[in-house]
Parts: C-alpha cells; sequence; structure tokens
C-alpha cells in the first residue's frame, strides 16, 4: 500500500526525487542518498492525505532539546497548571506526534496531549507541586551554634509533618531571633529551607525561631585584663585540689566569652581544661604538686598566688631562747618544719604546743617555713619540757635567793643610827653578807660574788 500512495503521490507531483530532495516535506537529503529511514511509508501517507485536504504536515521525532514548560510551578493540593511541550530534534523546532511523547507525574495526574501533531502540545498537569502545612516536628537545625558578635551562620529547615517530610511552602515558616538578625527564607516552596542568621554586637545567649521550633545558640565576645579570676582555696595540702572561676569582662563589663579566650597555667602543679567552652562565669581545677611551697596560678590575664603546705615530722626543728628563764619570765620558742629532714613549708595548725609547766601562746604565722611561740616559765624553779606535738626541748628555769639586802649591799647606815643600835644592843656591823645565790631546779646554786658592807 505504501508503495501506491507512494506512486500515487509522486504522479500528483508532491514529491520530487530528480534532485535528491523532497519537497514541501521537510525532508532533505544529498543526491544520491537515502532518505532519513524514519516511517517513509506513514510520512507519504500522511503527506499524501493531507494534500488532498489542501495541506502537507511531515513529523519528525523529537529529542531532549525539546522545551517543557509549565504555567505555574507551584500549585495549591488539588490546583490545576497547563504544561507546554515544544518539539525540537537537535534544538531546531519541528513537527511531531502527540504519541512521542508521555507525560507523567510523581504525584496527581495528567491530561492528554493536544493537538494530536504539531509544533506545539500541551497538557494539563492536576498539583504539580503538591504542598502541605509543616508541623512541629519539622526539623530545624544551625550551622553553629557558637558565634562571636556579629558573626553569621546558616539555618535549615526540613518541613515535616508527624514526623513525616513534606513540600511546603516557605510561608509556613517565620523566621525570628531575641537578638541578631534573621534573613529570608528560601525557596519559596520545597522539602527543605535556609535562611542567614546574623549574631548581635553584644555577647550571651540568643533563641532563634522558626515559627514552629526554637534553638539556643551562645554570642561571645573578646575578654580583657578586666576579668575576674578567683581560686576557692589559696591555702591547700601537697597533692590537693580547688577550683578556679573566671569571670569574663571586657571594659570592666561582663560579657559571655570563650573557654579558648583564656590560658589556664600554674608554676607548679596541674591545671584543667577551662570549662564549659563559653559562658559567663568559666571554671578550671587546680592540683597541687608533691612539694609544699608558694605556687602561681593564672588564667592568661590575671593571676592568683596559692600556698602549698606539706605535714611535719619528728625531723622538724624546735629551740627555745633563752634555754634557762627566771621564774615568770618568757622565752621564744621556733619551730622550723620539716619532713624526711627536707625544709617545707606547713601549717601551724599541724603542731600542738604543750609544756609540763607553764604556759604557752599560739604560733605564728598560720602558715610559713618558721613558725614562733613563746613559752612563760612558772613561779617555781624546775626543768620545763615544751613541745611542738612533734619534738620537745627542755628549758630550765631560775629562781633568785636573797636575804633582803639591795642589789647584795648592806643598808647605809648613818652615825645616829648606829649609835640608836648600840645602844640598843644590836649589832651596827655584822660584817660581809652572805653572797646571794641563783637556784636552778637540777643544778647546784651558783654564788655571787659578796659585796661589801656600806
Amino acid at each position: 500500500m505504501g508503495g501506491s500512495l507512494a506512486g500515487e503521490a509522486r504522479a500528483a507531483g508532491y514529491i520530487e526525487e530528480a534532485s535528491g530532495s523532497t519537497r514541501g516535506t521537510g525532508i532533505r537529503a544529498e543526491a544520491g542518498a537515502t532518505p532519513t529511514p524514519w516511517a517513509p511509508d506513514l510520512i507519504l501517507q500522511t503527506a499524501f492525505f493531507a494534500a488532498r485536504r489542501g495541506a502537507v504536515v511531515v513529523t519528525d521525532a523529537p529529542d531532549a532539546t525539546s522545551g517543557l514548560v509549565c504555567n505555574a510551578t507551584e500549585v495549591a493540593v488539588g490546583a490545576q497548571a497547563t504544561c507546554t511541550i515544544t518539539p525540537r530534534r537537535g534544538g531546531a523546532g519541528i513537527q511531531a506526534l502527540a504519541t512521542a511523547f508521555g507525560p507523567s507525574t510523581s504525584t496527581g495526574t495528567v491530561s492528554a496531549l493536544t493537538p494530536s501533531v504539531g509544533d506545539t502540545l500541551t497538557f494539563t498537569f492536576i498539583a504539580i507541586t503538591v504542598t502541605d502545612a509543616p508541623d512541629g516536628t519539622s526539623g530545624f537545625v544551625c550551622g553553629a551554634t557558637l558565634l562571636d558578635v556579629g558573626q553569621p551562620t546558616l539555618y535549615t529547615i526540613t518541613p515535616r509533618k508527624a514526623g513525616a517530610g513534606i513540600i511546603a511552602r516557605a510561608s509556613a515558616f517565620t523566621p525570628s531571633a531575641s537578638a541578631g538578625a534573621v534573613g529570608a527564607l528560601s525557596p519559596s516552596v520545597g522539602p527543605s529551607f535556609t535562611f542567614t542568621y546574623t549574631a548581635p554586637a553584644t555577647s550571651g545567649a540568643v533563641i532563634v525561631d522558626d515559627g514552629l521550633t526554637s534553638f539556643g545558640i551562645t554570642v561571645t565576645a573578646a575578654p580583657d585584663g578586666t576579668s575576674g579570676f578567683v581560686c576557692g582555696a589559696t591555702l591547700l595540702d601537697v597533692g590537693q585540689q580547688t577550683v578556679c572561676t573566671i569571670t569574663p569582662r571586657k571594659a570592666g563589663v561582663a560579657i559571655t566569652a570563650r573557654a579558648s579566650a583564656f590560658t589556664a597555667s600554674a608554676s607548679s602543679g596541674a591545671v584543667g581544661a577551662v570549662a564549659p567552652s563559653a559562658g559567663a562565669s568559666l571554671t578550671f581545677t587546680y592540683t597541687a604538686p608533691a612539694t609544699s611551697g608558694a605556687v602561681t596560678v593564672g588564667d592568661g590575664f590575671a593571676t592568683v598566688g596559692v600556698t602549698v603546705t606539706d605535714t611535719p615530722d619528728a625531723t622538724s626543728g624546735l629551740a627555745c631562747s633563752p634555754a634557762s628563764v627566771p621564774t615568770t619570765q618568757q622565752s621564744v620558742c621556733t619551730i622550723t618544719p620539716r619532713r624526711a629532714g627536707a625544709a617545707i613549708t606547713a601549717r601551724a595548725s599541724a603542731f600542738t604546743l604543750t609544756a609540763t609547766a607553764g604556759t604557752v601562746n599560739g604560733l605564728a604565722p598560720a602558715v610559713g617555713t618558721s613558725l614562733t611561740f613563746t613559752f612563760m616559765a612558772p613561779a617555781s624553779a624546775q626543768a620545763v619540757t615544751v613541745g611542738s606535738g612533734v619534738n620537745t626541748v627542755v628549758v630550765f628555769v631560775s629562781v633568785s635567793c636573797s636575804d633582803g639586802v639591795t642589789n647584795g649591799k648592806r643598808p647605809t647606815w648613818t652615825a645616829a643610827a648606829r649609835a640608836a643600835r648600840a645602844r640598843s644592843g644590836s649589832t651596827a656591823d655584822r660584817g660581809p653578807i652572805a653572797p646571794r645565790s641563783t637556784v636552778v631546779a637540777g643544778r647546784a646554786p651558783t654564788p655571787r660574788a659578796a659585796s661589801p658592807s656600806s
């Protein structure tokens, strides 16, 4: 049938092959070459019958360069959009059969293409983009939760309904922040949206909201030397810990700062990490070393002095000066703290003062490498044992004996007084006075040189 139709078409003058081309069909070929092999009978039939109606339509096979546009890319559920196909081959517009295309959609429905052949074909899409209302199960995250003042970060919203991902309109969300600035959401519709948040010029905690859920971030500033720094204890035993606290400030004003803005250090012992990662109050732990002494602890801006003490033992020194005192008189005693023979820094509370007689006063200072106290001798001569709790020393207490003379001499008698004593039978001059002696407990009396009478 195709052959007779072709012959009839040629006889009618619609197809001319003398030059190696077909006229009025849109099909071209070099002389002696075979025309493009796509359904020649169909072409000839289409051309012939169209010619009988007064027109010739020759179709070609479209490729991916064909165009496809819809008059709306966003419609509500159940709404309609019209889509237009522009057939092309190699980028050039062609006539094509509607059956060369197969409209489809992942959701909704599509209508048939019209017309059945042409250089422009249309079909209807029902609900090209199906949007839904998101709820609080939507995802909301930001690129950074710790920002410096003025720093931007990107927030991402993932629309969900009852936990399932959906396509939503950007207008379903309303980004806001308790401080700082938020940008516009984009795109206008989709399964994911983004917007930019810019931190404010002042530090602190900020809440960023998308209208359904919220997200907390921390904005930090750079501290300076006006920041506060204290340690919980400045008197520690070897190996003991204390917590040091940093209060970040800038120009004297409290701020929120990053822990990394500070550098914990110590001249001896160990320091822990500064925590939390950012805040208005930061802390770290200091652990005293195994040896006593003065230590400097710092945060990179300020320092605190810490004294580390050790426990003394019997190798500690104890001496009183003088070692022999009269009754009710004082002697100053000195303790030199040691451990295993090595000098240490010790607390006064590490020692317990005792005396077998007399009294002892409190140690001073409260901590140090040399401590002193006072021993008050009793009213009677004796050997007194004075102790520090770890060792002892003996202090001799002496008493002075006298016959009532002054400074070891007899009173000075006048001539009249001697005469009166003579008349009364008294001896005016008894001769040299027996020397006064000093008695010390546990020792023989020590005579003093006699003084001539006056």
